[in-house]
């Protein structure tokens, strides 16, 4: 019979416990980096260590269920499941003569994945009008790319690499469609983000845009180019999203390269270039950014018995936040009365009971499974009796890796739109995961509980790279450096006191991401996300750079002797595939 050896809370030993109290003693009390206290103190730090030893033991002897429950009563539990999103866009009918209104949460959906019967569902996360204009060309200096399926493909233009760049978007209005004057038009911007590159290896990068349209040649021969304000969810097109602007008077046609549309353009403000230049996939319009969820309302769970720990389950799962759940209660139909009516009042969920009295009307949700706990009167109000009195007002579900559906799939609509003729995803649905097993669990809480969510230790701001994404895989820390500002920086012995002084409140984060990349390199939106993340969790002293990681070239040189020349590029693509497996910096 094998024995299940439990996971450690703390794997320090007596010794480690004895050398960081030791340098806990120099810091805090001013010693010398090798002082030891003397005989006295050596003796007093042995037992200590020796005694938090033996507790840190029996922490580690509690079996994996007790454990389990520890985290639990602690708030950590397993990270539920996540949905997958995508940009979708729709397409106007060509006898529409105005735009239509798609609401926020429409439902659209993709075929059933292999062994499914169920399509899989997307709701849209805001709503969007659809303009009458359609969008018709891409000019990047002479060559003219030109819309296909309602999306301009762009075939990795890198943005903005050379100097005094302007890039024309052009417009039709076909008849019988109306001039949406004073309505906001949506461009949506496939992009893929540039990685991190040094700062010293950077020569300039754009800091801002500026968007222009044609407003046609009057008689007094004005500049037909006029300002268009736009409000850019990009960051100056290094990420993808949305740009948005209002149709300004005078939108007028015009020429460009030979080509007779309505047009806007957008050129680097300050006439820069980027070195490090992000590449746009495609651009277009009408475009919205969906979920994977679907919205089930009025769903009955069942009838209460009046007994403790009632469970009931959701139809649907796994369930994503921001349910509501009510109960059918008899209350008071008049103050200082007897006379009592139904009424459904709402509860509200709890990760768990331990801080509930007899009289809060709280449950715990299971959003995997779908399981609602009602409490047992004494941690949690017991739900009265009564039939079909508890209700699901609304709750959304989705969520796990069937989400990441390939382009061109999402083309369903749950309910059709007057006007529309299709919609679909020019990319891939990315993002679902499935929820965190218990295994991912056990080794990420005990790091929670040395952190609790603050970055003060190097392993804290680690720790915390990768809770703030599921795309960073690894990461170390350096204090008292700012690699941002200073990435090949070398430092001897002697100047190494000096220059720890001289960065003082200063902390670097390397971060590498997920990918098979032979050099995986953060892209700008991660380290900005990581940075976000982690800021507000460390002090307001500290100055954090978040960066990507510097590689060194290796050359490996390998003679192979084949017993048969049948062998030989078998051999030698085994032998490349294994080499790269071994030195990449992930596997």
């Amino acid at each position: 019979m094998s024995i299940i050896k439990p996971p450690e809370v703390d794997p320090r030993k007596s010794a480690e416990i004895a050398e960081q109290t030791r340098q806990l003693l120099c810091n805090y009390l001013g010693w010398d980096k090798n002082a030891d206290g003397g005989e006295a103190g050596k003796a007093l730090t042995a037992v200590f260590a020796h005694l938090c030893s033996l507790v840190v033991e029996r922490i580690n002897r509690a079996p994996e269920k007790n454990f389990l429950a520890f985290l639990d009563l602690l708030g950590n539990t397993p990270v539920p499941a996540t949905s997958s999103r995508a940009p979708l866009s729709f397409i106007l009918n060509s006898s529409a003569s105005e735009g239509v209104l798609v609401p926020s949460g429409t439902r659209l959906f993709a075929p059933p994945p292999p062994g499914a019967d169920e399509p899989v569902y997307f709701e849209t996360d805001a709503e969007l009008w659809l303009t009458t204009l359609e969008l018709q060309s891409f000019v990047n200096g002479k060559s003219i790319m030109n819309a296909d399926k309602s999306c301009i493909p762009c075939r990795d233009i890198e943005l903005f690499k050379e100097n005094e760049t302007i890039y024309h978007i052009g417009f039709a209005l076909p008849e019988p469609r109306k001039m949406p004057a004073g309505l906001a038009v949506v461009l949506y911007f496939e992009i893929e983000s540039p990685a991190y590159k040094p700062v010293d290896t950077l020569t300039t990068a754009v800091d801002s845009l500026e968007w222009e349209y044609y407003a046609g040649i009057d008689s007094n021969n004005v500049d037909p180019w006029r300002p268009l304000y736009v409000e850019d969810h990009t960051h100056l097109l290094t990420t993808s999203g949305n740009i948005v602007f209002e149709l300004p008077d005078g939108f007028s046609t015009g020429k460009v390269n030979d080509t007779d549309n309505y047009w806007i353009r957008v050129k680097a403000g300050n006439s820069a270039f980027n070195s490090n230049p992000a590449k746009l996939r495609w651009i277009a319009a009408n475009t919205v950014m969906a979920t994977q969820a679907a919205t089930v309302t009025d769903e009955i769970l069942g009838s209460s018995t009046g007994n403790a720990g009632q469970t009931f389950q959701t139809m649907r799962h796994p369930v994503r936040a921001g349910q509501t759940l009510d109960v059918q209660e008899r209350v008071l139909a008049m103050p200082n009365q007897t006379e009592t009516q139904a009424e459904w009042i709402a509860w509200e969920e709890v990760a768990d009971f331990y801080a509930s009295g007899p009289a809060d009307r709280h449950y715990v949700l299971e959003r995997d499974t779908g399981t609602v706990i009602f409490g047992n009167g004494q941690n949690g109000m017991i739900p009265p009796p009564g039939i079909n009195n508890i209700k699901m007002i609304s709750y959304r579900y989705g969520g796990g890796s069937q989400g990441n559906v390939p382009a061109e799939t999402v083309t369903g609509f749950w309910s059709s739109i007057p006007q529309v003729d299709g919609v679909t995803n020019h990319s891939p649905a990315q993002g679902g995961a499935e929820q965190e097993s218990y295994e991912s669990l056990l080794d990420r809480a005990p790091r929670v509980l040395r952190h609790r969510n603050r970055a003060v230790t190097q392993s804290d701001y680690e720790d915390l790279a990768q809770l703030a994404s599921t795309e960073v895989a690894l990461a170390r820390c350096f204090p008292l450096i700012d690699l941002a500002a200073e990435p090949f920086a070398v430092i001897s012995d002697q100047e190494r006191e000096a220059f720890e002084k001289k960065g003082v409140g200063k902390v670097s984060l390397v971060i590498a991401p997920k990918t098979a990349d032979p050099e995986p390199l953060p892209s700008l939106p991660l380290v900005r996300q990581v940075t976000d993340f982690i800021l507000p969790l460390s002090s307001s002293l500290v100055a954090l750079s978040v960066v990507g990681p510097l590689y060194l070239p290796v050359n490996v040189t390998i003679e192979v002797v084949t017993t048969s020349n049948q062998l030989n590029a078998l051999v030698l693509k085994t032998l490349k595939e294994r080499i790269d497996t071994f030195l990449h910096p992930l596997t």
